[in-house]
């Protein structure tokens, strides 16, 4: 059997939907700022999560310097409840609990 070599997989796909329910959690990568270029991480589906987690980091011209790039593409089918698989977390009814300014970084819009 061959190892898998992480740093030689151009993009890694993650597809369906990831939930994180503990306060303050979200999907992250681990030491991404120390582990180089790891190419770009696509997510097809959905993700919930507390906090949005750092995963990689661009120069200020965008070019990544380490970690993953993202690209997300949603799947629409878990906004509409009856279509959401069994036991999904949906909601129709919103409530802002606290609102937290949080400053953008680099090139957030």
């Amino acid at each position: 059997m061959r190892e898998l070599h992480w740093a030689l997989v151009p993009v890694l796909y993650l597809w369906g939907s990831y939930l994180s329910g503990s306060p303050g959690k979200g999907l992250t990568v681990e030491n991404y700022s120390g582990r180089g270029k790891q190419g770009k991480l696509r997510l097809f589906g959905g993700l919930i999560q507390s906090t949005d987690q750092l995963r990689g980091t661009i120069n200020p011209s965008g070019a990544l310097t380490s970690g993953y790039m993202e690209t997300y593409d949603y799947d629409l089918r878990f906004a509409d409840s009856a279509l959401a698989p069994p036991n999904f977390p949906t909601v129709t009814i919103f409530d802002v609990q606290k609102i937290l300014p949080t400053p953008l970084s680099f090139r957030e819009f």
